[in-house]
C-alpha cells in the first residue's frame, strides 16, 4: 500500500504578477516571439478559435484558491510536440490515455490531438476556460475525440487508459499535493508518464513519482521534467 506522507509544498512559485509581454521576450526572445506570434497565434485567427491569450489570475479562482492557481497561460505546439516525441519510444500512443490537468481553452489537447491517442482528455476547474476549450473543439471538428471536464484537478482521478499526465505548472500548494497523492494512490497497478512543463516544483513531484529526465526544448528554452509511476 502507498504511505508516502502528504507534504506542503515548499517550491517556488511562478511570478503570477509579470507582464506576459515581458515574459515573453524575456523567455522567447524577439525572434521566437516573433515566431511565437506565427505558430501559436496566428492559427487562432485563422481557425477562429481562442487558445494564445493568456488569462489573469485574479479571473480564475475563488479568494480561498487564488494563490494555489496559476494564471492561465498555454503551452505551445512545439513544446507539447517536444514533450511527446521525447516519450514516443516508451509510450504506446494508440493504447494510451492523454491527461492535462488544468487543460484551460484546450492548447495542448489540440496539439496532443495529432499523434494517435486512445482517448484525450482536460481537466479544468474554471468554468469558463472549459467552456471556451469546448468552443474551440467544436469549430475544429474535434469534439468527439477530445472530452474536457470542469472538474477540480486536486480531487480528479486517472483512469486506467489515462498513462500520459500533462502538467504546465497549472497550481501549486495543496491542491497539486491533493492532485499527485491521488494520481499515486490511483497507479498502484498502472505505469503513467508524468510531463511536468516550467517544473517550480520538482521536489513535490519527486516525493510521489520517480524522475526519469530533464530536458530543455526550444524555442523558449522550455524546461521539462519527466516521471514515472513508482511501483509497489
Amino acid at each position: 500500500m502507498n504511505t508516502r506522507p502528504v507534504y506542503r509544498s515548499v517550491g517556488k512559485r511562478p511570478d503570477n504578477s509579470r507582464p506576459m509581454a515581458w515574459v515573453l521576450l524575456q523567455k522567447y526572445g524577439m525572434f521566437g516571439a516573433l515566431k511565437l506570434l506565427y505558430t501559436d497565434v496566428l492559427p487562432d485567427f485563422i481557425q477562429r478559435i481562442d487558445t494564445a491569450r493568456p488569462v489573469a489570475n485574479s479571473q480564475l479562482s475563488d479568494n480561498d484558491h487564488l494563490n494555489e492557481h496559476n494564471r492561465y497561460v498555454p503551452s505551445t505546439f512545439d513544446a507539447v510536440q517536444s514533450c511527446l516525441d521525447y516519450i514516443a519510444q516508451e509510450v504506446d500512443f494508440s493504447t494510451s490515455g492523454f491527461l492535462d490537468y488544468g487543460s484551460g481553452k484546450g492548447k495542448a489537447l489540440i496539439a496532443a490531438a495529432r499523434y494517435p491517442f486512445a482517448q484525450l482528455t482536460g481537466v479544468e476547474i474554471n468554468q469558463n476556460l472549459n467552456d471556451i476549450a469546448q468552443e474551440n473543439l467544436a469549430t475544429l471538428r474535434l469534439q468527439q475525440r477530445i472530452k474536457t471536464i470542469a472538474c477540480d484537478g486536486a480531487v480528479y482521478r486517472p483512469e486506467p487508459i489515462d498513462t500520459v499526465l500533462y502538467f504546465f505548472n497549472p497550481f501549486t500548494g495543496d491542491v497539486l499535493e491533493r492532485c499527485l497523492a491521488g494520481i499515486a494512490a490511483a497507479s498502484l497497478d498502472v505505469q503513467r508518464h508524468i510531463i511536468y512543463v516550467n517544473p517550480t516544483e520538482d521536489d513535490v513531484f519527486c516525493r510521489y513519482f520517480q524522475k526519469t529526465g530533464e530536458e530543455n526544448f526550444y524555442p523558449g528554452n522550455n524546461e521539462v521534467n519527466f516521471y514515472k509511476t513508482l511501483s509497489e
